[in-house]
């Protein structure tokens, strides 16, 4: 069994990064470690979903407890840093394989999508 980071691009949703359900997301250490984007935990609010009707919107939470699952909030201009600390932990090799195969990935995301300003990468408990 799998999970997922996911980003919204152009209106639907896109696989960024798949890992074991056992796996905990490490999307937090981008910004706990490097202070890199914005991070929250969230939950989802089916009353109080706005314009788009029987969609649910996120609630941020101050911690974990009660939390659907996490966001990531990346902008074009944190690339750079993201990808000078992706060749930082690369060069250290007692850094887990997966954590950086993480970063990769949302990096090459990123990459892939020039059009789009900022990058909300979710990921579900």
């Amino acid at each position: 069994m799998s999970r997922y980071i996911e980003c919204e691009i152009d209106g639907k949703s896109k696989i960024v990064y798949k890992y074991l359900s056992s796996q905990p997301c490490e999307a937090c250490r981008i910004y706990e470690e490097f202070g890199i984007g914005k991070y929250h935990f969230f939950w989802w609010d089916y009353e109080d979903a706005g314009e788009d009707e029987g969609q649910p919107c996120y609630k941020y939470l101050p911690t974990r407890q009660g939390a659907d699952g996490d966001v990531l909030i990346l902008n074009r201009e944190n690339l750079e840093a993201l990808s000078s600390c992706l060749e930082t932990l690369k060069a250290d090799v007692s850094q887990a394989a997966r954590y950086i195969w993480m970063i990769e990935a949302i990096c090459d995301f990123m990459l892939k999508h020039p059009h789009q300003e900022e990058f909300t990468f979710e990921s579900e408990f």
